[in-house]
């Protein structure tokens, strides 16, 4: 090894776990054993004292256990048993525990860090590295060790941390006794993966097969003998490692061979361990070729790849980052690594491959990128701003490539008020300057040249061969819709459009199963695909124009509307579309033409109900002096149950008399289960009523004791939405400290004008109801807190991370028929969860998706436990994400007469336990979903 790089080394040990190095050139002296053992049992009675001292502290009885910070006897990839931890590598000294008084200097040093952040960074944590005093009884050992390796960065690269963590949770565990391994062990993993963190963020790769472990792990049976259990789980761990990097590396190689050629001059960057493999693998085969390799400060990687193409007899030039522009005349191919891969085809990786990307592109040299599909991800970036790793500032102060170490000109930066140091890990690379991914699953365009012909640029043919296996791939993906298997659709769509990118078919079909999935954002990205794809596809404005109306863009949509009737003058269906569409876009505008300051009288303060006169041939249920009864309600819902109407006198008082109460009410309200009572919660009903009387037979009818809290999404799509919102409403009227309303997306005009509730009032009683609905439900709450425990809202959370329940409680919601985009309303309403970490584009086009990540830092912060939403159609009518933090609840089973879906609810008892109940559709009268959302009902349903 060559001095700089030990140098590097000694100025990167700046983690509180790491060992201390003189900054000067003297070796220090070696010491006698007898010293070593005198130093040992001076850092022990040292642990003691502390120990001792923290258990004073917090008044509690010490341990008998020696505590996890204490030295360890054994450690991952180690060969003796006498050292506290071992790098994998055999250059990596041991890792020894700090004293108090060293352990205060490195503090001190790191909140002086922390204090000299760069301002447009200051969101990215500096990392705080791991060490032993972190450590807590649950943290087992090898995983102890691994921090300590993770945060120095003695295991580095995304590969290699994965087979390391993933092969440190296959150590010695135990299922306690009473509880079984499927049920403790993912409770168990929770610290031990929040060590990790701690030490140094999870990687995409990581968390990724993190969750496929979880999976595995809810599919062993609990009948299961703890040894066979574990023999199992060890088994899916080890093909897990071997399918989703060992094999797809090989065939990666594989496919990568077919690109390089003899007298090829390659670069690349950093070090990629898979590229490095095809480059070896490449040479055996006896292809002839040189490598340029580009490195750069502070990590200095690709001395490592160098060290191994030279021993292999590869003809390699070395250069730092700032010659690459030199170094590119004469290069025929770009070979990189990748970190992760976005959705929107950014490839995230070590920072400055971003340059070296964009340098190729200039010179029109072809980038390829060699990515294993397990570190792909459904999160969207855009710049290397919003999400990255931030470095430890000090590792770029005494870089040195002397032979005699010395202080760098950065030495003093910590004292030099006007100095700021930055230490970005990763960049991202724009899709536009990827020529070819290269996965185990093949080689793929990148997705900026997937419609890249639209726009006059280059793109590689399609082979005859993928042109036949896209077909088919698309004949199979139209079967799985016709079966109104939506999701399997999607997935057979996308197929063919990995194999054959520039049909715009492809594409106006998978719009249209988004449309089915009421993934309206995903629609319209790809019905916009499909016309840049082929401008004079008609479909492609069609799909885009339902999906514009589905998101109540109708402005959008009628621009739509009028190219395809342009273009299809003949399709009567699409011309009464288009006029549908002007009608809407004139009613809005016209309604915003009248509106008047805030002094105008609200429609409820126009009715007066004691004017309105029932007709003696009126026979239905009736409200007596003004109060709600059991009774009227009983005999109103068995009116509703054979299609007749109440009064609109009395439909009227209901509405009014709702009104007024949550006219008082905060915009979170406060839930107190008491004792001998439960309280059930019910997601989407959407105006299927029959199911809607299903749930109390099953449940009970509302009561003092039996509360109800159902969840938003009360009307829209099922043609029984007046019969479910006036019987909630009477509910609420009857039992106000029992029964709980949350606002829902579909509470709100725009959707009403779509989905059918607004025709459905106008229809069965007059557009004065409806108009009074709207200005109710303004008053409805936007969120309900259980027992100061239990978060319940509609859609989500938010884009932002410091938002607390007192700024949703003051959310100022009365009067705000139509949501905000992007405010915090907007998004209770609208947001959906994620399986990946962090946030992304909705699939809806409206409000954001989260991830676990996002769930855990709001209850946290808030103090809370759960969260429980709706929103979404899940196939048993619930499911719980989001490690158990975050649960779905839907009760609208087979919903719109077409998913065949269960539905759900929740029971809560007083002290927080949870149960589920499912049940099926039951049969209704033969009126379709959304009969009364005129010419756009058939559109999404």
């Amino acid at each position: 090894m060559d001095p700089a790089s030990k140098h590097v080394r000694k100025s990167n040990s700046s983690s509180p776990t790491s060992q201390t190095t003189s900054n000067t050139s003297n070796p220090p002296a070696k010491k006698s054993a007898k010293e070593l053992k005198a130093e040992r049992r001076a850092l022990q009675e040292s642990q003691r004292a502390e120990k001792a001292a923290r258990a004073a502290g917090n008044a509690s009885a010490p341990s008998k256990k020696p505590a996890h910070g204490s030295v360890i006897s054994t450690a991952v990839g180690s060969s003796s048993t006498t050292s506290t931890a071992a790098a994998p590598s055999e250059t990596a000294g041991p890792i020894k525990a700090i004293d108090p008084k060293q352990k205060h200097s490195q503090n001190k040093e790191t909140k002086e860090t922390n204090n000299k952040q760069v301002d447009m960074f200051s969101h990215l944590e500096i990392p705080r590295g791991a060490n032993t005093s972190m450590a807590t009884k649950e943290i087992h050992p090898a995983i102890l060790v691994l921090g300590l390796q993770f945060s120095e960065f003695k295991i580095c690269g995304a590969n290699a941390r994965c087979i390391a963590a993933l092969t440190a949770f296959q150590k010695d565990y135990k299922t306690p006794e009473g509880t079984t391994l499927s049920r403790h062990l993912p409770t168990h993993l929770s610290p031990q993966i929040t060590y990790l963190v701690n030490a140094r963020p999870m990687s995409v790769g990581m968390g990724n097969a993190i969750r496929h472990l979880k999976w595995e792990i809810s599919t062993i049976d609990i009948e299961m003998s703890e040894d066979e259990a574990k023999q199992l789980l060890c088994k899916k761990i080890d093909n897990f490692i071997r399918d989703s990097i060992t094999v797809a590396d090989r065939v990666i190689v594989e496919y990568g061979l077919q690109k390089i050629q003899d007298d090829d001059v390659i670069l690349t960057y950093a070090r990629s361990s898979v590229v490095q493999a095809l480059l070896l693998e490449a040479h055996a085969k006896g292809i002839r070729f040189k490598v340029i390799i580009i490195d750069s400060r502070p990590r200095l990687e690709g001395k490592k790849l160098l060290n191994r193409l030279v021993d292999a007899g590869i003809n390699c030039t070395y250069a730092f980052l700032h010659a690459v522009g030199f170094a590119m005349k004469d290069v025929s191919k770009v070979f990189l690594g990748a970190h992760a891969f976005m959705s929107n085809g950014a490839l995230y990786s070590r920072v400055g491959t971003a340059m070296v990307a964009m340098m190729a592109k200039e010179k029109n040299i072809p980038v390829i990128i060699c990515c294993e599909t397990y570190k792909f991800t459904d999160k969207v970036q855009l710049d290397s701003f919003v999400m990255n790793e931030q470095g430890n500032p000090n590792d770029m102060v005494n870089i040195s490539t002397t032979l005699t170490p010395k202080p760098g000109l950065l030495s003093e930066w910590l004292n030099k008020p006007d100095l700021k140091l930055l230490n970005l890990l990763y960049d991202l690379t724009p899709s536009k300057y990827i020529t070819t991914v290269i996965t185990e699953a093949g080689m793929i365009p990148s997705s900026y040249k997937m419609s890249a012909d639209a726009n006059g640029i280059q793109v590689d043919p399609v082979s005859e061969e993928n042109k036949i296996k896209a077909e088919e791939a698309k004949e199979a993906a139209n079967k799985l819709f016709n079966a109104k298997n939506y999701e399997a659709a999607i997935a057979k769509y996308t197929e063919a459009i990995n194999l054959s990118p520039n049909v715009a078919q492809y594409y106006a079909n998978r719009s249209f199963a988004y449309i089915k999935t009421e993934a309206y954002g995903y629609a319209v990205e790809d019905a916009e695909r499909a016309v840049k794809v082929d401008p004079t596809y008609t479909k492609g404005y069609y799909r885009k124009a339902v999906a514009n109306m589905a998101l109540c863009r109708f402005k959008d949509a009628l621009q739509d509307f009028r190219i395809v009737a342009k273009k299809d003058p003949s399709d009567i269906g699409v011309r009464t579309k288009l006029a549908e569409c002007k009608k809407i876009v004139k009613q809005i505008e016209f309604e915003k033409a009248i509106e008047v300051d805030s002094h105008q009288k609200n429609i409820a303060e126009t009715i007066d109900v004691d004017a309105i006169a029932v007709d003696s041939s009126y026979n239905g249920p009736k409200i007596a002096n003004g109060q709600i009864t059991k009774e009227f309600i009983e005999e109103m819902m068995e009116c509703f149950r054979n299609q007749k109407k109440i009064h609109r006198k009395y439909a009227f008082q209901i509405i009014l008399a709702v009104r007024k109460m949550m006219l008082q009410m905060p915009s979170l309200v406060d839930i107190n289960i008491p004792q001998n009572c439960r309280l059930t919660v019910c997601g989407d009903v959407h105006g299927q009523f029959y199911d809607f009387l299903n749930i109390f037979k099953i449940n009970g009818l509302p009561s003092e004791e039996n509360m109800y809290l159902f969840n938003g999404d009360f009307v829209d799509r099922g043609s029984f939405s007046i019969e479910v919102i006036l019987t909630l409403f009477a509910f609420k009227w009857l039992y106000p400290t029992s029964v709980y309303l949350t606002r829902g997306n579909h509470e709100t005009d725009d959707m009403n004008k779509v989905y059918g509730f607004e025709g459905e009032v106008k229809a069965k009683y007059s557009e004065q109801m409806f108009e009074l609905f709207s200005e109710t439900f303004t008053t409805l709450p936007l969120a309900h807190l259980i027992n100061q425990k239990i978060l319940v809202v509609h859609g989500g959370l938010f884009s932002r991370d410091d938002v607390t329940l007192d700024e949703i409680r003051k959310i100022k919601r009365i009067d705000k028929k139509q949501p905000e985009h992007g405010s915090l309303m907007c998004e209770l309403l609208w947001s959906d969860p994620q399986l990946l970490p962090g946030r992304g584009p909705s699939k809806r086009g409206v409000g954001i998706q989260f991830g676990p990540d996002v769930t855990e830092s709001f209850l946290k912060r808030n103090n809370i436990d759960l969260l429980i939403r709706s929103h979404e159609v899940k196939e048993n009518g619930y499911v719980v994400e989001h490690n158990g933090k975050c649960i779905t609840v839907f009760s609208a089973p087979n919903y719109c007469d077409t998913l065949g879906n269960k539905g759900a609810l929740i029971n809560i008892t007083p002290e927080l336990q949870l149960s589920y109940q499912t049940f099926e559709a039951v049969s209704h009268p033969n009126v379709r979903p959304m009969a009364y959302a005129s010419q756009f009902g058939g559109l999404f349903t």
